[in-house]
């Protein structure tokens, strides 16, 4: 899971707003929605996608342990599917 709300949300609330991942071998293509992160990026353990347009609510207590974070680069690549997924123009 990669956790997209906004820090104060994080912190004060007990619900937090998610991407989840699959192992690459799961998907057949990455779509434009989706991200493909190689292992060691932000500590994923292998390689994986990023599912943007399945962006989810979730509890804090189903969050387990943090792998890492990621850089800014990907965060920004994770923006854009997001954006694609909403269908939020950027200008």
């Amino acid at each position: 899971m990669i956790v997209v709300s906004r820090d104060a949300i994080n912190h004060n609330s007990s619900v937090i707003v998610c991407v989840p991942c699959t192992d690459l071998a799961n998907c057949g293509r990455v779509y434009p929605s989706q991200l493909l992160l190689r292992k060691g990026v932000g500590g994923v353990k292998c390689d994986c996608v990023a599912m943007c347009e399945q962006i989810r609510a979730i509890t804090i207590n189903r969050l387990g342990d943090k792998l890492g974070h990621l850089d800014n680069q990907a965060l920004e690549e994770i923006e854009k599917r997001l954006k694609i997924t909403l269908d939020i123009c950027s200008d």
